[in-house]
């Protein structure tokens, strides 16, 4: 009897596991927006895993300190310097960053020595109310509670801010966060605006917002990632900021 059952729970553990497998390798990204998302968005609790953390070489965070440090400490100057001198998205080079320049260098290269690790897993619940995909879940995941899709219209709602669908990602090289090629969808709404200081004519102060979605498929694991993020920055001052990843 003992071995009767030992071999029914390893057939039983055999099976679920070949099921999640091939539940994993039905997960793709087709260019079919709104039927990619309701196949990746299924309805019901989702037990996911929280990519909040970092993996990363010890020297590069101790080059993002410095690097911080000097902005903090000259954020006008780095305000007005940004705001001229970018080429093709990257900032040129400045001996007030507070690092040399082969650090830059570095710094430029950064993402591919960062590695997204999970600090536990949370539920988070998925319901359709209509065409409109709604989430619920609390702790860490709270933020998700503000989210909500519009299959008919393409667009991404957080909180009031409206994100429109700005293109299908796929990533083909393993230098990135997850390690893997993965291919998905991304929504976006930026708003920048400025004006004259006026104790420092040559200096601008402004407001800049920055919300950001994006959901797919990661390829060596099959497994969907899902990433939410908002930053808002008043004259300096950071008044919104969080960035939250999931995978399941």
């Amino acid at each position: 009897m003992k071995s009767l059952f030992l071999i029914t729970l390893f057939l039983q553990i055999n099976i679920n596991f070949s099921i999640a497998q091939i539940s994993q390798s039905h997960n793709q990204i087709t260019g079919e927006i709104k039927r990619d998302l309701i196949a990746l968005l299924p309805k019901g609790d989702l037990l996911v895993d929280v990519m909040d953390s970092i993996k990363a070489d010890p020297r590069k965070l101790e080059l993002i300190a410095k690097f911080q440090e000097a902005i903090q400490n000259n954020k006008e100057w780095y305000y007005q310097y940004s705001k001229e001198n970018r080429t093709e998205g990257a900032l040129r080079y400045h001996s007030n960053l507070g690092v040399t320049e082969e650090e830059y260098k570095e710094l430029l290269n950064i993402n591919n020595d960062f590695e997204e690790i999970s600090t536990g897993k949370e539920t988070i619940h998925i319901e359709y109310n209509e065409n409109i995909i709604r989430f619920k879940s609390q702790g860490k995941l709270a933020i998700f509670n503000y989210v909500s899709i519009d299959l008919d219209n393409y667009i991404v709602k957080i909180g009031d801010e409206i994100l429109s669908f700005k293109s299908t990602i796929n990533v083909q090289n393993d230098n990135n966060a997850l390690k893997s090629k993965w291919k998905g969808y991304h929504w976006r709404l930026e708003y920048t605006t400025s004006s004259p200081n006026e104790t420092m004519p040559n200096f601008e102060i402004g407001y800049h917002k920055l919300y950001k979605f994006s959901i797919g498929v990661i390829e060596k694991t099959g497994k969907v990632f899902i990433q939410i993020s908002g930053t808002e920055i008043n004259n300096g001052v950071r008044t919104v900021g969080f960035d939250l990843p999931i995978i399941y």
